[in-house]
Formats: structure tokens, sequence, C-alpha cells
């Protein structure tokens, strides 16, 4: 909870250290911008509850997330009104409570997830790669959806 130029500064200096010395950063934040502006030109992991739920590219991730998680997480960014238009397949999850059991063998987005079915309940999906490619996701149901705004 810095000011935008003193947090803009420390974000173009891990930047800027990234780059010059060639090392990796793990940045973990809530703030969708800020970890693209990190990380770009390099790769996120999406975490929830603990868990990697999708990896990639950024920029791949960042326009046309698989796992419901990432879809929720990036329709909550806010829409310029005027300058931006939602993404077309924009939602928001469930507002039911996670509150499975920590034993449960099932999805833990599956509470709010709007795309969970009956095998959601029951087996816990893995982290597998798409199409045999570099990007991750841990869902069973994975489809690319368009939920960033759009300059109008």
């Amino acid at each position: 909870m810095i000011d935008v130029s003193l947090r803009l500064g420390i974000l173009s200096l891990l930047s800027d250290l990234r780059t010059r010395l060639g090392i990796s950063i793990i940045f973990i934040t809530h703030d969708v911008a800020a970890a693209r502006y990190v990380a770009r030109e390099g790769v996120i992991c999406v975490i929830y509850r603990g868990e990697v739920i999708e990896y990639g590219r950024t920029d791949d991730i960042i326009r046309s997330p698989i796992h419901p998680y990432t879809q929720a997480l990036l329709s909550a960014m806010p829409v310029l009104r005027g300058l931006e238009t939602p993404g077309p397949d924009r939602f928001i999850p469930s507002q039911e409570l996670d509150t499975q059991a920590e034993d449960d063998q099932g999805c833990l987005f599956r509470p709010r997830c709007r795309f969970a079915t009956e095998r959601c309940g029951h087996e816990h999906p893995q982290l597998v790669a798409l199409d045999g490619g570099e990007r991750l996701h841990a869902c069973f149901y994975p489809q690319a959806r368009d939920v960033v705004p759009v300059p109008v």
C-alpha cells in the first residue's frame, strides 16, 4: 500500500534487475497488472489455496486464461468506462465459501466454480500440459476464455 510513484519505481527496479542480471524473481501478489509488469517476457504461476493451478508465459495466461480461477481473477480487473469494453467471457465466480475439508480429494476451486461437475468433487486435478506444450493447468475441463477488458 505505497503511493503510485514509489510503487512504479520499485516495480521498475525489479524489472531492471531481472533483465540486467538475468535473475529470476519470485513476486507474490494479487495485483494482476503488477505481476504482468514484473513478469513480462517471462512466466507466471497462478496459485489457489497454496496449489499451482495454472503456469505459462505471462502474456498467454493474461490473454487466454484456461483455469476458471485465473479467469475469475482476471474478470475482477476493472473496466475503464469509455476506454475499454469487458472481455466477452467475463464472469463472477460463485460466492459459495470454500468449506471443503482438508482431506477432500476433489478440486480445491470446485465450490466456487460454475463449470464444476460431479467428477470435480471426487477427483483432484493434476497439473498437466495443455496440448503437449509448456502451458500447464489443473482443470478437468480447460477452456481458454477472453475475460480481460479490451480497448474500445
